[in-house]
């Protein structure tokens, strides 16, 4: 490593001396020398075992592989001052997606799940969860400081089943439906009560930046309260999604006021891909445009997969589900809002096991999965 291009840095009010580009991964620090190190008096460095002053030699080689403290002493001798010096080293290459697995286990609560949906809101992640028996599970963790230990049971005033594939966070609230009716509740948790809206659906299919959006017999209707809905335009009615919905909201890449939600479902056992463009401030207003999966498309086309659920992630839409065949699920990438899906261009892990399957990103730029069946809980991001 050619030292010059990497100059130091001396921070005169917190004492500190650095490189502020960190050296290339896998650079050795622990032997390290100094063609110049201009100093007008004496300089020691502190012994890493006994903390008495070294003497600084240029032709010695020195342990930077931790933070080192310098003391620079008058001309005297009589009075000092301290400095950190650190040498930094990048730890990941650059662009590199890393995983880590947070948990797992078949003992797990997540484990146990047959259905899932995973939100995240800032800094804090909830998994809701369906049992084989029907029970419905909150698991609740912050992101800093993990912990997929335990469940809260989660049920609603009128005793119905909550459909966890169906929650949405929304404003300040969660939205979901029970047996057709809208449900809602301030953290997730405890009992959900019923949000006053006197239409029942089929299915409670997106939050974007403004709406909720639901779907009734065949049709699809956009609240901006949970309880007052009204039916959006389609371009091509009658081929809305019926099954296994997911959506995701992506801000647009170079107007601020733009978003751009997709929705991804299946149709008679087929994928469905719809597209709408909302314009935040209220401008202008746009119908839900689908996207054909047409022959043409080829391996780009939309995969099909049961209990879709997606994220968005590196301004694209990440797509992901159970394959029907049995074979590993894979993560699909779309950056063309929808229109094509490709696999392979995202490194993921194992995902090996999973009978149902959550994405959600954190504040601080995790993806993380959640796998129902096997327990497993990744997350990762792009360094």
């Amino acid at each position: 490593v050619t030292g010059s291009l990497y100059p130091i840095y001396i921070d005169q009010l917190e004492n500190r001396i650095y490189n502020a580009d960190s050296l290339p991964v896998g650079t050795d620090v622990s032997k390290v020398t100094f063609t110049t190190f201009n100093v007008r008096n004496s300089v020691c460095i502190e012994s890493l075992t006994s903390g008495a002053d070294t003497l600084f030699a240029l032709t010695d080689s020195t342990d930077f592989s931790q933070p080192r403290r310098l003391n620079v002493y008058s001309e005297d001798m009589q009075s000092k001052r301290t400095y950190t010096m650190e040498l930094r080293v990048h730890r990941e290459e650059a662009d590199t997606f890393a995983w880590q697995r947070v948990a797992g286990g078949p003992l797990t609560p997540v484990a146990g799940f047959v259905k899932s949906r995973v939100i995240c809101t800032g800094r804090s992640l909830y998994v809701f969860g369906q049992e084989a028996d029907g029970r419905c599970q909150l698991v609740f963790t912050p992101t800093d400081a993990p912990s997929f230990a335990s469940a809260a049971h989660i049920d609603t005033e009128s005793g119905a089943p909550l459909d966890v594939r169906s929650v949405q966070h929304f404003g300040d609230s969660f939205y979901a439906l029970a047996e057709g009716r809208v449900v809602t509740s301030a953290d997730g948790s405890g009992t959900w009560a019923d949000a006053g809206c006197t239409l029942r659906f089929d299915a409670l299919a997106a939050a974007s930046a403004d709406s909720l959006y639901a779907l009734q017999g065949g049709k699809l209707y956009a609240s901006a309260n949970g309880y007052d809905w009204q039916e959006c335009v389609t371009d091509t009615p009658g081929l809305l999604p019926e099954t296994d919905l997911a959506a995701a909201t992506q801000p647009a890449r170079s107007v601020p006021s733009m978003t751009t939600t997709v929705l991804v479902g299946l149709r008679g056992g087929e994928p469905v891909v719809w597209r709408h463009d909302t314009d935040t401030r209220g401008d202008f207003s746009y119908p839900w445009l689908h996207l054909p999966q047409t022959a043409e498309l080829a391996s780009l086309r939309c995969p099909t997969l049961q209990q879709y659920c997606m994220a968005t992630y590196d301004d694209a839409m990440l797509l992901c589900g159970i394959p029907a065949d049995g074979t590993e699920p894979q993560l699909y990438v779309s950056r063309d809002y929808g229109r094509t899906w490709q696999s392979g261009s995202l490194h993921h892990p194992s995902l090996a096991g999973a009978q149902a399957l959550g994405m959600a990103v954190d504040a601080d730029h995790y993806l993380w999965v959640v796998c129902g069946g096997s327990g497993e809980v990744l997350k990762g991001r792009i360094n």
